[in-house]
């Protein structure tokens, strides 16, 4: 009887290590893209200018790909919680600034629309290739715009 013990007991912390790493693999790719710093302080755009950006929720895999003509870090907050109340742990990845950011969005929906969460969200679950696709698309805003 006690052998049965030891071996249920070693089949089941193998299972855990076993899950551990599996869980490690699919989150490995979220160290490859630092989160964004010094956002704040972008200026608000006019027309169909704005700025594009993909959101990392930081308890999961999923990733946001949005605009917003306002400075980022109001459209971030406003993300922060959830319809129910649930606060989010989201980081920008990455912002591109461009003159048509509805149809840049658009674009980038369009591209990776077989792994959007939801037809009718905005979130993918993006792998680390199809993430550096979008960070390699266009350079990233850096640093204090308004003064520009």
């Amino acid at each position: 009887m006690d052998v049965i013990i030891v071996i249920i007991a070693v089949v089941v912390v193998l299972a855990i290590i076993g899950a551990i790493a599996e869980e490690r693999e699919k989150n490995k790719h979220l160290k490859s893209y630092p989160p964004i710093r010094n956002y704040e302080h972008l200026p608000r755009l006019m027309g169909p200018a704005g700025y594009v950006y993909v959101i990392r929720d930081k308890n999961s895999r999923n990733y946001k790909i949005g605009y917003t003509r306002r400075n980022p870090k109001h459209r971030i907050e406003e993300l922060s919680v959830t319809m129910s109340g649930e606060p989010r742990n989201l980081e920008y990845v990455h912002i591109i600034k461009t003159n048509d950011a509805e149809r840049t969005e658009k674009y980038w929906h369009d591209q990776f629309d077989n792994v959007r969460i939801r037809s009718d969200w905005e979130w993918f679950r993006l792998n680390r290739s199809q993430l550096q696709e979008i960070c390699n698309s266009a350079p990233q805003v850096r640093g204090d715009l308004s003064k520009r």
